[in-house]
């Protein structure tokens, strides 16, 4: 739903100049900033993104790529800890468990051993809560 608001007119004029050399419109151009900002807003805390703004730092990209398991090597794992009689022993010796949430496809809670409960998704591999 589009909503009209005030837009600061240097964010304009920096939209519009990225827009044409990304062949964007305007508002796409904006979306685009939001959503990348949005994004990020879940992967960076808010103090890291202070340091940022102000220059005190700055990200670096890892490889996310994680590597590949194959499903028969995954089973054959829990069968043989299943016919040791260790199955549930290292099961509950986890440090965190994740159970589906009703309502909220995709969405998981990660439940830690001290009982606290995180909302959040796997995304390459790695669990990102929600923001």
């Amino acid at each position: 739903m589009a909503s009209p608001m005030r837009l600061d007119d240097a964010l304009i004029r920096d939209a519009e100049a990225e827009a044409r050399l990304n062949r964007r419109s305007l508002p796409k151009q904006i979306e685009f900033w939001a959503d990348l900002g949005r994004r990020m807003a879940r992967l960076v805390s808010p103090e890291d993104l202070i340091r940022i703004q102000l220059g005190l730092g700055r990200l670096t990209i890892e490889d996310t790529r994680s590597v590949s398991a194959e499903p028969e090597d995954v089973f054959a794992s829990v069968d043989t800890l299943r016919e040791r009689g260790e199955l549930s022993a290292a099961v509950t010796r986890a440090p965190l468990a994740y159970q589906a949430v009703p309502g909220e496809p995709g969405v998981l809670e990660q439940i830690s051993r001290d009982g606290r409960r995180v909302r959040g998704r796997f995304i390459n591999g790695e669990f990102v809560p929600q923001g």
